[in-house]
């Protein structure tokens, strides 16, 4: 059993702030993910000298780039990209890894949940076969993708996420996937 480290306990108000936030008024300040980044870095750098200011930023580029690609494709809102990245540079390299595969899960959990209770789940699933369907067959033509502007807020994956992995941190797991199996 380990126990939670400075950059832990900060990451972990870190995203309880930013979800509770981003349900309340759907966006994540900058004043928040820039002062979380900030600390990141401070800290691995006070903590760890010139490995931890490397790992800060291995693991802020690990949080960022990615939600920066979906980002970019219109799935998320930029707060949701600089809270990753914040997270990243607290957590470092590998734990960031862990933590953002975790919210991915959290956050098509949270998304599938969210379908179902709003009874489109299955309209979803149905255009998703017709799609696959007519990779394979050329002639048939998918079913048009139900139109949908609703969003959920990412900030409470990406706190599950974290908290998640943190979990399996103090339980010495390891990684979530060894906690949760």
């Amino acid at each position: 059993m380990e126990l939670l480290s400075a950059q832990h306990i900060v990451v972990l108000l870190l995203v309880t702030v930013a979800a509770a936030v981003d349900v309340a008024e759907k966006r994540i300040p900058n004043w928040l993910t820039y002062t979380g980044a900030a600390l990141g870095f401070g800290l691995g750098v006070a903590l760890g000298g010139w490995e931890g200011l490397a790992d800060a930023g291995l693991g802020f580029l690990v949080g960022f780039l990615p939600l920066l690609l979906m980002y970019a494709g219109g799935g998320l809102g930029a707060g949701d990209v600089k809270l990753m990245g914040a997270v990243g540079s607290l957590l470092g390299m590998t734990a960031t890894i862990n933590a953002l595969l975790a919210c991915f899960i959290a956050g098509g959990l949270f998304a599938g949940i969210i379908l179902l209770w709003q009874g489109r789940l299955f309209a979803l699933l149905k255009y998703l076969v017709s799609r696959m369907w007519s990779l394979v067959n050329a002639r048939h033509i998918p079913e048009p993708l139900p139109e949908y502007k609703d969003s959920f807020p990412f900030g409470v994956a990406i706190a599950a996420g974290v908290y998640i992995t943190l979990a399996a941190v103090v339980t010495g797991a390891g990684t979530p996937g060894q906690l949760l199996g």
